[in-house]
């Protein structure tokens, strides 16, 4: 059993540095390019406090995520994530748009107690997720390529729900609702 690493944060986009490890950042947005530093060992994390785009795109990493080829990053290993404790927070960018082999970014572009578009985006050794409390929305494709993801906890203040979200989890298997109210279910909004 490997034992679930805590990381409180009092800052968004501070995870790297409360793990040890360095990013390499993009001139223009500051989107993550690169991660050094050893992070074979983290499994199984629980983040408490704001996480925004950066801190995201980390965690994508940690699970197996590359930016630059369609292979899997074999130094991520995180397969359990949970962010119960967690807040998602606005990115603030200035509102431009960088392009990725001429494909329009918004993977890092957050907005508060909103799970974004690719948020977890190739996080392929991923298996088990806790979503925040405090996360009031699920934007579609949330979980693009996330092909081992098994379980899913939605948090208890989700009002709203793109399906789209769980289109490419082929693993799925379990989906729990803490959410006082139904949440409106929604198809590519």
């Amino acid at each position: 059993n490997d034992p679930i690493i805590t990381v409180t944060l009092t800052e968004p986009n501070t995870l790297h540095e409360k793990l040890g490890l360095q990013v390499e950042l993009s001139s223009k947005l500051h989107w993550l390019e690169g991660v050094s530093g050893d992070y074979s060992h983290i499994k199984k994390l629980k983040v408490i406090g704001p996480i925004s785009g950066t801190d995201f795109e980390l965690m994508r990493y940690l699970a197996g995520y590359t930016l630059w080829t369609k292979e899997t990053n074999y130094f991520g290993q995180l397969e359990y994530l949970d962010l119960y404790d967690a807040q998602i927070r606005k990115t603030d960018n200035d509102g431009s748009e960088e392009t990725d082999g001429g494909v329009i970014r918004q993977d890092a572009q957050t907005y508060d107690d909103v799970l974004h578009l690719h948020a977890l985006k190739k996080a392929m050794k991923l298996k088990t997720l806790i979503l925040p409390k405090t996360c009031k929305e699920i934007k579609k494709r949330a979980f693009l390529q996330c092909d081992n993801l098994e379980t899913v906890v939605i948090g208890d203040n989700t009002k709203k729900i793109d399906w789209t979200c769980f289109d490419d989890c082929s693993q799925m298997r379990y989906t729990y609702f803490l959410c006082s109210k139904k949440p409106e279910i929604v198809i590519n909004s």
